[in-house]
């Protein structure tokens, strides 16, 4: 891999815990500073989402955006693909490279 890992967690309510989320995104090779959350946000629009957007700030070209499960980053694989064809890098989905450039 030629850049760093980024990680991102969300819950969907404030009760909800991302510990789990965060332990897996850690085995996977994230590194605990750049680990970014969302906590009470839905995943049905990108709105209003700090941890999303710090975490898509937080990469450049050639870095891989890492999520735990593909809803907690986007909604369908057009959302993933634009995001990624936009800002240029890649993301997986617990260590599987999502293709759709």
């Amino acid at each position: 891999m030629h850049g760093a890992r980024v990680g991102y967690a969300r819950c969907s309510t404030d009760e909800q815990d991302v510990t789990i989320q965060t332990e897996q995104l850690l085995a996977l090779g994230v590194p605990a500073d750049r680990i970014y959350i969302d906590r009470g946000f839905s995943g049905t629009t990108r709105r209003n989402r700090a941890g999303l957007d710090q975490a898509l700030a937080a990469v450049w070209d050639g870095s891989v955006c890492t999520v735990t499960k593909f809803d907690r980053f986007a909604r369908n694989m057009a959302e993933a693909n634009d995001i990624d064809c936009y800002l240029g890098f890649s993301s997986e989905v617990a260590g599987q490279r999502l293709e759709g450039r």
